[in-house]
């Protein structure tokens, strides 16, 4: 986590039932084509309860890997995935849900979840993405916890898709 210009990606919501659609690879590699997309800037998100889904999500999730996305589980902490699981899925990025972001200055035991998500994901060697940092204290907390990235106002107001395309 660093404040200096990064290099950018989009990240991309994908709900469960559209990840285990039988078309789905097929058509993110349409659009991405159309689109003159590099996939190493896109981050496919999605909630931790697709790790539930188990070896169901394997093949799709390696597929998209091999194809050059990034994956991202998405709110991480407020479902009931089971780290057997999150051990075996080809995991990018977990993001601390925002609901820890905003409490951890004022409650000891919500820092010491985060501080707990970010060494289990350091030891599986996933990136840490700290999501709803509104303020300096937030991020600076995040650094000295060992994040590696933040997410939220502090940084940048949700952008519309075409501001971010160039045509």
């Amino acid at each position: 986590l660093q404040k200096k210009m990064p290099t950018y990606s989009v990240s991309v919501n994908i709900s469960g039932k559209q990840f285990i659609h039988h078309e789905f690879i097929n058509h993110l590699t349409e659009t991405q084509k159309k689109f003159g997309i590099d996939p190493q800037t896109i981050k496919l998100e999605m909630t931790e309860r697709i790790l539930m889904e188990g070896v169901v999500v394997l093949d799709t999730l390696q597929r998209c890997r091999e194809l050059g996305y990034q994956i991202s589980i998405d709110d991480f902490g407020t479902g009931f995935s089971s780290l057997q699981y999150l051990a075996k899925m080809p995991i990018d990025f977990i993001k601390i849900d925002s609901s820890f972001v905003q409490k951890m200055l004022a409650e000891p035991k919500t820092e010491a979840v985060v501080k707990s998500i970010i060494y289990l994901a350091q030891t599986l060697s996933i990136k840490i993405i700290g999501e709803g940092v509104e303020t300096e204290a937030q991020m600076n907390k995040l650094i000295e916890l060992g994040a590696d990235y933040g997410q939220g106002y502090l940084f940048s107001k949700p952008i519309p898709l075409e501001e971010i395309i160039l045509v």
